[in-house]
């Protein structure tokens, strides 16, 4: 083989060591850029959810506070009503009972 042509050969190998070369620089950082892409689509999916989902934990943390408040303004009415209805039967209570312990007293 001549001379000239050992160049060439050379010089094409050279040339496919820089192609080789860039082409792993280039996949390496589309590589690194589709990772970094896919982590920041990742972190935006998450805080995604935890937005939905806070919302709907807030919202069914007003139902139940509703549903709390609700069940304790009807307790208060049944305690009133109960309230004075034993208000209003104390006198009569304390004369049975003072009987009853009267009869047996006799």
């Amino acid at each position: 083989m001549s001379k000239e042509a050992v160049l060439q050969v050379k010089q094409a190998e050279a040339q496919a060591q820089l192609i080789i070369d860039n082409a792993y620089d280039t996949s390496k950082s589309m590589i690194s850029q589709a990772e970094a892409r896919a982590e920041k689509s990742c972190e935006d999916f998450e805080e995604a959810i935890r937005a939905e989902y806070k919302a709907s934990i807030e919202d069914v943390r007003r139902e139940v506070q509703e549903i709390v408040d609700k069940n304790r303004a009807d307790d208060q009415r049944k305690y009133n009503v109960k309230e004075q209805f034993a208000k209003r039967h104390i006198n009569e209570a304390v004369k049975i009972i003072l009987q009853g312990v009267m009869s047996e007293c006799q």
